[in-house]
């Protein structure tokens, strides 16, 4: 099946100190070897410049048919922001370590400012091993009206979501002066550890990228722990429609930090 141009593969990883601590990154890698039929769509990897040439090296070999590009987000502050870091978090750093906060910002807020040459992106975290093939999930991005595709909705706990859905509905407000802006409880989105992109038409929508920068003008991801799964969940809600998400069933994979078979096979 063709894969449309201007489609990647991303995710944001870390950097270790050694060799051996990339097997996750690399499992994931052959995972995606295996069900990537176009072995020249690439791959990009976010990183914060702590991934060595010698270990971008090493991983490539692994995996020596697909086509990587390593990407050094921390410079000319676009992401992983040093004032962001500044703001204190309002819950138990247990629940909102400062990396993780930039984990949700980037995946929400930063991130476009890494994607401008690319249309459709699948993003697929280091801890993710897909079972399915990639080609139609792209297909379906490009042929279908859905902007986001992922393969369940989750909810997110209320003590990480604080005035979130009041946030937004002001924002909508705002923008319409609708004062019947109904309420969203439980806190809820596609689950975005595995989640496809239409990048172009998301662009496009001037009122989701004015949400997004009142989003991040706010402070609330890095003060509050506000996820960008209940964030892209808002954005579905209030702005892009409920029919811009497809939740796909037959979206299979393996989440390593929840020991979660996503959409696992009937026994």
């Amino acid at each position: 099946m063709h894969i449309p141009p201007k489609s990647c593969i991303a995710v944001l990883t870390r950097g270790y100190s050694t060799l051996d601590e990339y097997q996750t990154l690399i499992q994931r890698n052959q995972f995606i070897d295996q069900n990537l039929s176009d072995k020249q769509v690439p791959l990009l990897f976010f990183h914060e410049g702590n991934i060595t040439l010698e270990q971008q090296y090493y991983i490539q070999q692994q995996t020596p048919r697909l086509r990587m590009n390593f990407i050094n987000i921390c410079t000319d502050n676009l992401a992983f922001r040093p004032e962001k870091a500044q703001i204190p978090c309002y819950i138990d750093l247990r629940w909102g370590a400062l990396g993780y906060r930039h984990m949700c910002s980037f995946w929400f807020v930063d991130f476009w400012n890494f994607v401008h040459d690319y249309d459709y992106l699948i993003r697929i975290d280091e801890d993710c091993n897909i079972f399915v093939p990639l080609a139609p999930i792209f297909q379906d991005l490009h042929t279908t009206s859905a902007l986001l595709i992922s393969g369940v909705i989750q909810t997110d706990d209320d003590f990480v979501t604080i005035d979130m859905n009041k946030f937004t509905r002001n924002f909508i407000h705002d923008e319409t002066n609708d004062n019947n802006i109904p309420e969203k409880h439980p806190p809820s989105g596609p689950y975005t550890n595995i989640i496809a992109m239409n990048l172009a038409k998301l662009r496009k929508n001037n009122r989701l990228q004015r949400y997004i920068t009142a989003v991040d003008q706010s402070n609330h991801i890095y003060h509050y722990r506000w996820g960008d799964l209940p964030l892209w969940g808002e954005a579905t809600t209030y702005i892009l429609g409920d029919s811009a998400l497809k939740i796909d069933p037959t979206l299979r994979y393996y989440h390593g930090t929840h020991f979660r078979e996503v959409n696992p096979l009937e026994t």
